[in-house]
This record gives C-alpha cells, structure tokens and sequence, in this order.
C-alpha cells in the first residue's frame, strides 16, 4: 500500500500526467477503430521508404565549422548539407 501511495503522489505531481474525465473516458475510441495509418504511427512504425535521398557518411570538419553551425540551432547537419549542394551547383554552372 505504502508503495501505491507513493506511485499516486509521483503521477499526480507529474505536469505530463492527464488524466480524462468519466465523459472524456465514456467517449473514447478503441485504436483497433482507427486507420491502419494511424495505428501504426502511433506505434512508432515507419512507412514504406520510397527512395534513399541521402547517404550516411563519417567526414571530420573544422571545430569552427561546427561551431558555426550548431551555433544556429537544430537542424544543423541539413544546413551543411545544402551549403554544399549549393556550392555543388554552382560549380557545375561556372
């Protein structure tokens, strides 16, 4: 008992915790009701891949390079990426 009370007192002080109320309860919707899609997503799984669009590689860059571009925030190995796709088409074109 003494470790159930101390489980309610973890979940109730818990900002993440919600729990419905009877109608909220009373109105819900099995998942075997939803779209397959759905289903899946809330499971975690991931869809058919169409096509690779990057390959996964090690290459070592400068400790200014990084800094730079973490420095910017999330999404950082993206920006590399398109800072040097576009020095790729611009070299083709020169």
């Amino acid at each position: 008992m003494k470790d159930e009370k101390k489980i309610n007192q973890g979940i109730a002080s818990d900002r993440d915790t919600y729990v419905p109320s009877d109608e909220e309860f009373a109105t819900a919707v099995s998942s075997d009701a939803l779209p397959e899609a759905a289903r899946k997503a809330i499971a975690g799984v991931r869809g058919e891949q169409k096509k690779a669009r990057k390959i996964s590689t090690t290459i070592r860059l400068s400790p200014e390079v990084i800094e730079f571009y973490k420095g910017r925030g999330k999404g950082w190995q993206g920006r590399i990426d398109k800072d040097l796709l576009d020095h790729v088409h611009h070299s083709k074109d020169g």
